[in-house]
């Protein structure tokens, strides 16, 4: 039986199993004595569009009346307003999962999204180096943060401070960084990220000041170089020699190997990502005799572990603990090789700083000086060319990069002759105008009786 009255606590507590109360005042809600005793609150009413409304809100007393009210206002507002309830509840839901799947979709995960998407497009180095600031610099400060919710001010913050410890050049770096992230959330990740505004990248510029380095090894300090390096350990003198001769990139020549060396062809290779799709091409440097002789293989050491001998005979410069190369010594040693040359040099001159990629500046600036080419000279440092030509210039410069090598070589074996280190060098006697190069009968040497070479 139903009956229609103003609730009160009485009416209901009064209320016979199978008996229903409905509210004069809220249309649609009703109380219900059920056989257990218990009563539910209930809703029911016709909707303007779409099936009748039927609704459980829960038991009495753990609703009040009040409550009840409340719900069946909420509910006959939206009938009102031609709703169903149906459908404003999926409405709500769907909000709630978007709501919460935007509070989930942090900078940490959309990086890690970023940067599995670039990753075949970047040479390993650079994703090493974006994965390096941004866990140290980037997702400490932001990386729990909703990346819909990140604005310029966050960027910035970061940027300044590390300006302020004093790392201008490291801050361009980070803001590098943090506009490609954007950039890519704002275009390519933008169904990924979930960015609804502004790109918050698109005004951050650069804080620090770059300066261009312009250090390399004039003519004066290429006697104390070498009388320096004539003072260094084996592994310290050969890495040395090797990024001195060549002036390749140092991760290029910390990770030379001898399975590199190609004999068939007298040539160190370098395989390097090249193009936008990343393809390994190869980076040919024909070697001279001094070269050469950093690529012969030793033999193995029978008192070694097996472990110590694997790592000695494949890597050039092995570690001295771990299974791969020797990295991370490179700012000591420089420094050390630093205090070495001034100590050898004349008074009232300073040697300043050196890094290694002053190497590569000191084997190009040299090359000019003794009239290489440009052509030959971008060949040799593995440049890329630039305009037209790297579309067109496919020619490879084999035989030019022989001779600029070999006559580089020749310049450095002089001065160690005349400062009396080449034999703590380790340089070969037989004189560098005994090889000739041909790309395809390799080197014929004189005097050179190792079969490795």
């Amino acid at each position: 039986m139903s009956v229609a009255k103003f609730l009160t606590p009485t009416a209901i507590d009064r209320l016979k199993p199978g008996e229903v109360l409905r509210d004069i005042s809220s249309p649609g809600l009703s109380i219900e004595a059920n056989l257990s005793g218990s009563r539910s609150w209930r809703y029911h009413r016709k909707a303007k569009a779409g099936k009748p409304v039927r609704k459980t809100l829960g038991s009495w007393p753990a609703h009040s009346i009040i409550d009840a009210r409340e719900w069946a206002r909420e509910l006959n507002a939206l009938i009102e307003r031609g709703q169903h309830p149906s459908d404003a509840e999926k409405r709500d839901a769907a909000a709630a999962a978007a709501e919460a799947k935007r509070l989930a979709t942090t900078v940490r995960v959309v990086w890690e999204q970023y940067i599995s998407a670039i990753e075949p497009q970047q040479a390993p180095k650079t994703i090493e180096m974006k994965r390096c600031r941004m866990e140290r610099d980037i997702l400490p400060a932001i990386g729990k943060i909703p990346i819909s919710d990140i604005t310029l001010d966050h960027l910035w913050d970061i940027a300044q401070a590390k300006l302020e410890a004093g790392y201008g050049v490291a801050s361009n770096h980070l803001v590098a960084d943090m506009k490609s992230f954007f950039n890519w959330c704002q275009s390519h990740g933008r169904h990924v990220a979930g960015l609804n505004g502004a790109n918050p990248g698109t005004h951050l510029k650069k804080l620090g000041e770059e300066g261009v380095r312009t250090r390399f090894l004039d003519v004066w300090e290429l006697p104390l170089l070498l009388r320096a390096m004539a003072e260094l350990d084996s592994v310290s003198r050969r890495l040395l020699t090797l990024l001195l001769l060549t002036g390749q990139r140092l991760d290029n020549v910390v990770s030379a190997q001898y399975d590199q060396w190609e004999p068939a062809v007298g040539s160190w290779v370098i395989m390097k990502m090249k193009g936008k799709k990343r393809e390994r091409v190869p980076n040919v440097l024909p070697l001279a005799l001094w070269g050469r002789s950093l690529f012969v293989r030793p033999d193995p050491d029978k008192s070694q572990c097996d472990r110590v001998r694997a790592r000695t005979v494949k890597w050039l410069f092995p570690s001295v603990r771990g299974d791969g190369p020797r990295i991370g010594h490179m700012r000591s040693l420089c420094d050390d090789l630093v205090a070495r040359m001034q100590k050898h040099a004349p008074e009232g001159r300073t040697v300043e700083r050196i890094i290694p990629h002053d190497f590569r500046r000191t084997l190009k600036s040299h090359l000019a000086r003794l009239r290489v080419p440009k052509e030959h000279r971008h060949a040799v440092a593995g440049h890329r060319e630039s305009g037209i030509d790297k579309h067109y210039l496919m020619y490879e410069f084999m035989d030019e990069k022989a001779a600029a090598l070999e006559k580089w070589e020749r310049e450095l074996i002089r001065i160690a002759q005349a400062e009396s280190v080449a034999e703590e060098l380790s340089i070969p006697m037989t004189p560098p105008s005994s090889i000739q190069f041909s790309r395809h009968r390799g080197y014929a040497m004189v005097g050179l009786q190792d079969s490795n070479l």
